[in-house]
């Protein structure tokens, strides 16, 4: 599908909301609408190119511009969340999904089971049920999702389940906006209910898809498709240490440390040297008998004192995500 309009660059300033932001194009700064609420904390650094185009809509909108996307080392990622639906849609119709063959769109935002979906297609008198969703999230390969806890994703998954037991095909369809995408994963350290419920799902009869998506001569293309792995097993502690190692360029020994201290110290603390070496990291207290997390932003800066290390504001709020995502699987649902 086309791009709407001319791409401009520009350089990301900063994050005025959910849906908006400031850049500089042009020497001068403009307010640009994001169409994506994900916080996206990989992308949104200084350093950060944007590719913009012109907003449309009634003139004195507050945005002058749209944000398509941006440049990251030499890679184009797409952020518009809305442009997968369209891409579904247009590539469906023009036969480039083969995995839906003979299907036609019979109607748009359907809803089913008290969730509103994507689409519902026809082909004879087979009917299926598709949600779409947007990635834009991908590390060392691997494409994650969610990338913020969904519960209305997971109210989705128990609709589509219960489609499939009433004859329905249901699929779920993820379009990872960049091309460095060498499968995709729900990202359980994020989200453990939602990535649970969708190796329930696919357990179940959902179908899940998943294909990467590339700006190519000015048009947005289905690059092709990638493997869902859903590694069940998982462990929480993988995505912790690869931050601190390339972002932070901690020794992969000493991450691996730390992300183990982290979870299994704070979690049963029965270990008394895991325990001690946490509270020297300044990443628990002692209550009573107990090692309790600080919070994990006063955990991630007690932590980089006692490593003598520097990290950019990025990166921090990175690595507390990923820390406050274990507090919460701690906690339980």
């Amino acid at each position: 599908m086309k791009v709407p309009g001319p791409l401009v660059e520009g350089e990301l300033l900063r994050r005025l909301s959910r849906f908006s932001l400031e850049a500089l194009v042009h020497g001068r700064r403009v307010k640009a609408y994001i169409p994506n609420p994900a916080r996206l904390p990989e992308l949104f650094s200084r350093t950060t190119r944007l590719l913009l185009v012109k907003a449309r809509g009634p003139p004195g909108r507050k945005t002058a511009y749209e944000v398509f996307g941006a440049r990251l080392e030499g890679l184009t990622i797409g952020l518009d969340a809305r442009l997968p639906n369209a891409l579904f849609a247009e590539a469906l119709e023009q036969g480039l999904l083969p995995e839906f063959e003979g299907y036609s769109i019979l109607a748009k935002e359907p809803s089913y089971g008290g969730s509103k979906l994507d689409f519902l297609l026809q082909r004879g008198s087979e009917r299926a049920l598709v949600e779409v969703k947007n990635c834009s999230l991908v590390i060392g390969g691997e494409a994650l999702f969610p990338d913020a806890p969904t519960e209305r994703g997971t109210r989705q998954l128990g609709a589509l389940t219960h489609a499939v037991q009433e004859g329905y095909r249901a699929y779920i369809v993820w379009f990872i906006q960049r091309s460095d995408a060498k499968r995709l994963r729900p990202y359980w350290e994020v989200d453990e209910r939602f990535s649970r419920a969708l190796v329930s799902a696919a357990g179940n009869g959902v179908t899940l898809l998943a294909y990467r998506a590339g700006l190519v001569d000015g048009e947005m293309r289905v690059l092709g498709r990638v493997p869902v792995e859903l590694e069940e097993d998982y462990s929480l502690l993988k995505g912790v240490s690869f931050f601190l190692q390339s972002r932070w360029g901690v020794d992969k020994v000493l991450a691996d440390a730390i992300a183990k201290l982290y979870y299994e110290g704070g979690t049963r603390a029965t270990g008394r040297a895991s325990s001690r070496r946490l509270l020297e990291l300044g990443m628990a207290v002692r209550a009573e008998d107990r090692i309790v997390p600080l919070h994990p932003r006063m955990a991630v800066t007690n932590l980089i004192r006692a490593l003598n290390l520097k990290a950019l504001r990025a990166d921090v709020d990175r690595v507390v995500a990923m820390l406050a995502g274990l507090s919460r699987l701690r906690e339980g649902p």
